[in-house]
């Protein structure tokens, strides 16, 4: 068991350095913008909506940087899959 931890963490290891020597500018070749991580810091209670967003929630995202410490203003989002219940 030991062995296979330590192979692991040096997999993620390896990871990790990977991910810290991409280039940021190569996101502007994607076709859709980069994964942005966020923690769901709070929900909105709205007396009205747009017909077209009836039945979903809206919650209050914080992102965070790659530390998970936050980056960026808090954003509102749609949370269609109910991962805030």
């Amino acid at each position: 068991m030991f062995s296979f931890q330590c192979s692991v963490n040096r997999e993620v290891n390896t990871l990790i350095e990977h991910v810290n020597q991409v280039d940021v500018t190569e996101h502007s070749k994607l076709k859709s913008p980069p994964l942005q991580t966020a923690r769901v810091i709070g929900h909105v209670t709205a007396t009205m909506k747009h017909p077209s967003m009836h039945g979903l929630k809206l919650v209050v995202l914080q992102p965070l940087d790659i530390n998970n410490e936050p980056d960026e203003f808090p954003q509102l989002a749609i949370d269609p899959l109910g991962a805030r219940q």
